[in-house]
Parts: C-alpha cells; structure tokens; sequence
C-alpha cells in the first residue's frame, strides 16, 4: 500500500468537495462556481453583493425596498459564479422574475456552503 498524493489527486479531491452547482435551462448546462473557487475579483464582487443584499434587507424592513434591486444584485452574484463565461446567457434564460433569480440563488448558496471546518483530533 503507498502513501503518496499527487497533484492530480489534490486537484480532484478539491474539485469532489467545491464541485460547482449545475443548472440545466433545456440543452444549456449552466455551471454555477463555488464562491472559494473564485479569483479574487470575482470573489470580491460576489460578497460585496451579499452585503448589498444585507443593506437590501433592512430597505424591505423600512418599507422602501425596490425589486428592481434585489433582481440587479441577485443577477450580479449568479452572472459572475457562472462559469465559463455563460453568465449572461443564465440571467437572460432565468429572466427578471425575482422569484425565479431568488431560489436559483438559495439553491446555489445550500448546493455551495462550504461546511465548517472540523478540529483535528491531533
């Protein structure tokens, strides 16, 4: 039995655990990136938009949000995990209906969350 780990092995086992989220929309197959798998900029742009949604959060409590909004930040995140540069296909096939970008959204965020990290027992 060998104890070896090659690159290809670490690359797969990083691929198994931040594997992209898949939509499919009929024969377009959508790859929807997770967030640690993202270049830096990417990165960047995607949390400033969750904290956007934050702040978007306190407008729908003080009774002065728009949906417009929602929607454009909404199709911000999902135009840039998207891979391949398919982004903008994905928000044309998804629309501007805010429920539609709002679930594909959640689902993304369940499929993509990476799990906290597990003391060693060392």
């Amino acid at each position: 039995m060998t104890n070896t780990f090659t690159l290809d092995d670490l690359d797969a086992a990083i691929e198994q655990q931040f594997n992209p989220f898949v939509f499919v929309a009929g024969d377009e197959e959508f790859k929807l990136r997770n967030v640690v798998r993202l270049g830096e900029k990417e990165r960047n742009t995607v949390l400033d938009q969750l904290k956007a949604m934050e702040n978007l959060q306190q407008a729908e409590e003080d009774g002065t949000l728009d949906i417009k909004d929602v929607v454009s930040v909404i199709q911000t995140i999902l135009k840039t995990v998207t891979a391949d540069g398919k982004g903008a296909k994905l928000v044309k096939v998804v629309g501007d209906d805010p429920m539609r970008n709002r679930v594909l959204l959640e689902k993304w965020m369940e499929a993509t969350q990476t799990g906290e990290a597990q003391r060693s027992s060392v």
